[in-house]
């Protein structure tokens, strides 16, 4: 069993359906730019613990955070159809999205 920061225990089995999961990513932002809601939700499932835990480093305030989160996610299912698998993986995309959005936050002035 092992570990990450703020984290349940998970077996090391779940690892490679953990890369599984960012994989599909992609085709859940594909169908997102569709219109497909149940491919959101897919989406929002397997990143939204990792979302909320950048962005929550960043700013160190949960309510700020679940701002910042909900905003993303926003941005997520309304950017989606834009989303270019060949600039990087789409999980990247999103932390990116997610950190640019945090430091943003910062930089209003408004945490």
């Amino acid at each position: 069993m092992t570990t990450g920061p703020g984290s349940a225990p998970r077996s090391e089995a779940s690892a490679p359906a953990a890369a599984s999961d960012r994989a599909g990513a992609a085709e859940l932002l594909r169908r997102c730019g569709l219109g497909d809601e149940a491919a959101f939700a897919t989406l929002y499932d397997q990143t939204c613990v990792r979302l909320f835990g950048l962005v929550l480093n960043v700013l160190k305030d949960a309510a700020s955070t679940e701002q910042v989160t909900q905003e993303v996610y926003l941005h997520v299912w309304r950017h989606s159809a834009r989303y270019d698998p060949d600039g990087g993986s789409a999980f990247a995309w999103i932390m990116t999205t997610g950190h640019r959005a945090a430091l943003a936050r910062l930089a209003s002035g408004n945490p």
